[in-house]
């Protein structure tokens, strides 16, 4: 009988792993910079933002004539209606809810509100874009046999913390916007209300990914102190 412990990775499977983080880390460092950036260049155009209204708890899903979900117009509320009428220099301004999503529309955008609105992407693709860099130096380290290489319990960690930026921070960056475009658009009756949707199963992952770093970092000191007794 063989007493070989079953590989879960092997070198095949490593190596097209690194290729797909590399491949993640490029895409993400490039594609939500880049988003964000373009959101800078919209500046004084149509911002749009999440929100919630509160004379609609449950849009549901709206069928269009052919079955697709349709985006309609929904009234706006007394307080962004009213000034507008007659004001040539108001900002134009929609409320729609396609796909069980509320946003409003509006003209005006400041770079502020643009740079808030495209936050979630731009952290979100530096975290994905850093996550995958330090995972690909964690399993170059496993590929040659050193699963407790200095630094690699501190790659993980990172890991996590990447992780917990994107999950729980770039989420809150887009109601910040909401309420900037609430405030200039002087949507102060509660009508209108900024709204994000938090996914706590992450925080499986989190834990996970601590434990395994404190795995490694005992196993980076065990690594030490044997090769000190060498």
């Amino acid at each position: 009988m063989s007493t070989t412990a079953k590989r879960y990775a092997g070198p095949r499977t490593l190596a097209a792993t690194k290729i797909l983080l590399t491949l993640t880390a490029v895409a993400a460092l490039i594609a939500g910079p880049s988003y964000w950036i373009n959101g800078l260049t919209q500046v004084g155009f149509t911002v749009q933002v999440p929100v919630r209204y509160a004379s609609v708890d449950d849009t549901g899903t709206l069928p269009g004539p052919d079955g697709a979900p349709a985006t309609i117009n929904l009234p706006l509320p007394l307080s962004i209606a009213a000034p507008a009428e007659g004001d040539p220099s108001a900002p134009d301004v929609m409320l729609t809810v396609a796909n069980d999503d509320l946003a409003l529309a509006a003209t005006g955008g400041t770079a502020a509100e643009y740079m808030l609105v495209r936050g979630d992407d731009l952290l979100e693709g530096l975290t994905v874009g850093l996550g995958a860099i330090l995972l690909w130096q964690v399993l170059n380290n496993v590929g040659r046999g050193q699963p407790f290489a200095r630094g690699n319990a501190a790659r993980i960690a990172g890991v996590a913390g990447a992780v917990a930026v994107a999950s729980f921070v770039a989420p809150f960056l887009p109601p910040v916007a909401t309420g900037l475009v609430l405030a200039r658009l002087g949507a102060d009756d509660g009508s209108l209300q900024a709204t994000s949707d938090l996914d706590f199963a992450p925080l499986l992952l989190i834990g996970l990914l601590l434990v395994l770093a404190e795995a490694v970092r005992h196993g980076e000191r065990l690594a030490r102190d044997s090769d000190g007794l060498v």
